[in-house]
């Protein structure tokens, strides 16, 4: 199984969700474009990106979420990370990623902290 990425409006949020098990360099061009596509909606909503259902989150994959992170603050738009893996987390800490973009651990509680 490859990986898949979804686009869909999530309320205040247009979702950004990878589901599957391998993020190759040929699904970072597939969401560099997805990311591109929602900068230039007139749409001006945060962005939230979600990797709870892709298995293994390895280095394609977080340098595309950091990429897109960088590309959308730069377009003026708010991006959060979800997830609540404990395998996950571990490697969001280990390049602390938080320090580029907020992770939490569902959509509401994003919404939530958004809404502060």
């Amino acid at each position: 199984m490859t990986c898949r990425i979804h686009a869909e409006s999530a309320g205040i949020f247009r979702l950004l969700r990878l589901e599957g098990s391998l993020f190759s360099p040929v699904h970072q061009i597939e969401f560099r474009k997805a990311v591109q596509t929602l900068c230039e909606q007139k749409e001006r909503t945060a962005v939230a990106i979600d990797t709870s259902e892709l298995l293994l989150i390895g280095s394609c994959c977080l340098a595309a979420i950091i990429e897109a992170a960088m590309v959308l603050h730069k377009d003026g738009l708010s991006v959060v990370l979800l997830d609540d893996r404990s395998s996950a987390l571990d490697v969001f800490d280990v390049v602390s990623i938080q320090t580029i973009l907020p992770v939490y651990p569902t959509l509401e509680e994003a919404r939530k902290a958004l809404a502060r």
